[in-house]
């Protein structure tokens, strides 16, 4: 078999994993299986983006097929953020609280003297 095409079925097996049980997985502050729903979503993210060790990755977060990002050690990323269309790189100890979204774009920034909207 094709290593392409084995890499994303297997790429969309971790997907399945993700979005259908680690998703929905209870808070990691939740006694008793909250530190197993941590661990679960950290697992199951190490085989779609790279993730430091010892990350949080809260329940409901949404990163669209995972490309391009990468978490450093001992961060953590809150409920129900969402990241969208960027590559993004979060570096070892950020913390980021619930509902944050980060989107990319293609915006041109190349003029620092002039503003964004502008050019």
């Amino acid at each position: 078999m094709n290593k392409n095409i084995l890499h994303k079925i297997l790429r969309f097996w971790w997907l399945l994993w993700y979005y259908l049980i680690a998703y929905h997985l209870p808070s990691s502050n939740i006694p008793i299986i909250g530190p197993f729903s941590r661990w679960f979503r950290s697992y199951v993210c190490r085989h779609l983006f790279n993730v430091g060790d010892n990350c949080n990755i809260q329940r409901n977060v949404y990163f669209g097929i995972g490309m391009s990002i990468s978490i450093g050690n001992a961060s953590g990323i809150g409920t129900n953020c969402q990241i969208y269309n960027t590559i993004l790189n979060i570096g070892n100890n950020v913390m980021m609280g619930p509902d944050v979204m980060i989107m990319g774009g293609g915006h041109n920034y190349r003029l620092t003297d002039v503003p964004m909207a502008q050019q």
